[in-house]
């Protein structure tokens, strides 16, 4: 059996991978266990590539979750009506940030599959 953790960790790597020294990784996962996640030296640049990560909650906590889900289950609200951008595979995400940093005025909520 494959670690619940095995794709997050994937994904952690890739995005230090592509992170230059210096940087920010925002992590958006919630993990719910006691394991470690194990990220290889190397996407960390070996100690000396002064990366962070940081792990963001959504504003309004759990309340704000709860009623948005409740809304979606109920039909009233359609989430995937708001998709402008689809992309496949993590290494689409500098092509999604583009659009948001050049600020497309097409984009309202690109999506990523990690398929």
């Amino acid at each position: 059996m494959i670690p619940h953790w095995h794709f997050t960790v994937k994904q952690l790597s890739l995005g230090l991978k592509m992170l230059k020294n210096g940087g920010t990784l925002v992590n958006l996962s919630a993990y719910f266990s006691n394991a470690s996640i194990p990220i290889q030296p190397a996407v960390w640049g070996f100690g000396y590539g002064d990366k962070t990560i940081k792990g963001v909650g959504c504003g309004g906590g759990r309340l704000l979750l709860s009623r948005m889900a409740q809304l979606i289950a109920t039909g009233r609200v359609q989430p995937e009506k708001l998709i402008t951008h689809r992309y496949h595979g993590m290494e689409q995400i500098p092509e999604a940030m583009n659009l948001f940093l050049n600020h497309d005025r097409s984009l309202i909520k690109p999506v990523i599959y990690n398929d």
